[in-house]
């Protein structure tokens, strides 16, 4: 598997937009922004690739109470 999606230590991971999509099952831009905007989704820490911080995301689907694969 290629991970140049996939940068820094394992404790603080940045995971692309695509990476996080395909742990919250959805397939539209619009439903992560409408997370992000209506939902408390962590915003992405750098956006030209938009990067997210895993472990963030994954405390957001426990929380939320999604499958995280």
């Amino acid at each position: 598997m290629h991970d140049s999606h996939i940068k820094g230590s394992p404790k603080d991971m940045l995971i692309s937009k695509t990476e996080v999509m395909k742990l919250l099952h959805i397939k539209s831009r619009d439903t992560l922004y409408r997370y992000e905007r209506d939902r408390g989704f962590p915003l992405p820490v750098k956006t030209h690739p938009t990067l997210y911080v895993r472990k963030h995301v994954i405390e957001w689907i426990e929380k939320q109470s999604f499958t995280a694969t």
